[in-house]
Formats: C-alpha cells, structure tokens, sequence
C-alpha cells in the first residue's frame, strides 16, 4: 500500500485499469474450468467472414468481456509504463494508454472473428438456405445489418442478413432468403404471400 500511495492520481488509475483487466480474465479463465462456456460477446451472427466483414460486425465483437478486457489491462500496464518507466508526461502517457487498449480490443475483435469463421467453415452450406422462409430475429435497417432466425439443414440458427431492396424490416416480420451476401449474410425479403395455415378450412365436395 505505500508503494500504491506513491502513485500519482494518473497513476493510480493506470493500476486500477490493469487490476480491473486482471480480475476480468481471472473470471474468464475461472468460467472455462468450471464448465461455464464464459462466453460474454454481444453476438450477432455464428458465422461471419471476412468477405462480408463491416463495421457493424467488428463494434458488436470489441464489445466484449473479451475486448474489454484487452482494453482495461493494456490501457494500465502501457499507461504505467509510460509514466513511471519511461517518465513521458500525463498527456503522452494517457494518449499512449488510450491508444493501445483501443488497438488491443480491435484484434481481439478480429482474432474471434477469424476463429468463427474456421470453425463454421465446412460445417453449414449456407446456399442451401436459399428459399428458405423464417422470421426477423433483430430488425433489419434499411442500409445495413439485422438478423433473421431461419431452419439451415435441419438447424434452427441466427444468422446476419440484410434487406432485399434496401427496405427496413422490423423484428417479427416472415421472410424469405433469396440470396447470398458474400458468404454467410443472408439477404432476406418479406413472405408477400405466406403459405396457409394447415388449420385453415379447405375446399371440400358433397356428394348429392
């Protein structure tokens, strides 16, 4: 603790924000080995390659237990470093602190989305939900990405799509796949004429 009070206030938070990025890949690690799957991403598709890779998808992966780890325990150590190692000012340190943490959480965002995209690879035909029918999971806006809840080979999954035509599609709405954006976003239009309900009256004949 009197090594602690020598810190400056800037200091002091630089070691706070390592402690915290400690305590957070503590509990990651404690998750896995208790057979918890740790798993703390804001996920919005199972299978997103680097074909159809934008910026909606590597905001949802930085955002992360993951990504916020890597930040908090990057922006610590390299923020003390700077300071009390290589006695840089308040600003530079900061600066420098600020800018790793940022770069620690987009490769993190990356590696995941690499590691995704080898462990669907082979896995899922995604060609084969062409024509398929299914719901919009998280509404799709006009110019960019939501999510659709679609049965792909016999499995239930969720899976990032866009809107045929450019039109937004709330959360709910039937639609269909009709194509492929890269290799693995859906592009999805409305059911402009659902299938009947198998409960519905049918047309019968009476015999006289």
């Amino acid at each position: 603790m009197s090594w602690f009070a020598e810190f400056s206030t800037l200091d002091r938070g630089f070691a706070i924000s390592s402690l915290l990025g400690a305590v957070l890949l503590a509990l990651r690690l404690v998750l896995m080995f208790v057979g918890g799957d740790g798993d703390a991403d804001v996920d919005i598709g199972d299978d997103v390659g680097f074909d159809d890779f934008d910026a909606t998808d590597a905001s949802f992966r930085v955002l992360s237990l993951q990504g916020l780890m890597a930040f908090f325990l990057m922006f610590g150590l390299v923020g003390l470093a700077l300071s009390r190692e290589a006695q840089f000012s308040g600003v530079v340190s900061f600066s420098g602190a600020m800018a790793a943490g940022i770069i620690s959480m987009v490769l993190i965002g990356l590696i995941y989305l690499f590691f995704e995209r080898m462990q669907s690879s082979g896995n899922i035909n995604m060609q084969s939900a062409i024509g398929r029918e299914g719901t919009v999971y998280l509404g799709i806006p006009a110019h960019g990405t939501g999510q659709v809840q679609v049965a792909i080979q016999g499995r239930l999954r969720v899976e990032d799509a866009l809107a045929d035509g450019g039109q937004p599609l709330p959360t709910g709405t039937p639609v269909r796949v009709t194509g492929l954006r890269g290799n693995q976003t859906l592009v999805v239009a409305p059911v402009d004429n659902p299938l009947p309900d198998s409960h519905a009256d049918s047309p019968t004949t009476t015999k006289e």
